[in-house]
């Protein structure tokens, strides 16, 4: 892992600690959920290093806006990722790229390019795994509460 994407788990971590507690599906769990399987498909769709840093890094950032924001969270969490990019100095062509894989994830997803199809099926991943009930369940309680 590049000094970079440890540094954003860090980060993302200590965010979550400070979500609120009603938000069941959006939390943690899910982010690396997503960063793993963005991982997995990465290193079996013959993708670039450097496309592969772009999208684990917005699998980081996709969801941290979601308590401020439920129906724009895409767009908060994109400032998220933009505003930490900005204060490491990251190229600003890279963090535009990332910014637009993390707004691809907006449902009713469209993605246009393979590295947003990649963010986008890791995102909604979830529906082939074995604890779809649960995790939906979850998901269900969180839109009650919020």
């Amino acid at each position: 892992m590049s000094k970079l994407i440890e540094e954003i788990k860090v980060y993302i971590e200590k965010l979550f600690e400070d979500h609120p507690p009603e938000f069941l599906y959006h939390d943690l769990r899910h982010t690396k959920d997503v960063v793993n399987i963005v991982e997995d498909i990465a290193d079996n769709s013959g993708i670039s290093r450097e496309e592969k840093e772009l999208l684990l890094i917005a699998a980081w950032f996709h969801d941290t806006g979601y308590p401020e924001n439920i129906p724009q969270h895409e767009k908060m969490s994109a400032e998220y990722a933009e505003k930490f990019l900005n204060k490491v100095n990251y190229p600003a062509e890279k963090t535009d790229i990332i910014r637009h894989l993390i707004l691809s994830t907006k449902m009713p997803q469209n993605p246009k390019t393979e590295l947003e199809k990649i963010i986008c099926d890791a995102d909604i991943a979830y529906i082939g795994k074995n604890n779809l009930l649960n995790r939906i369940s979850l998901l269900r309680k969180e839109w009650e509460t919020t």
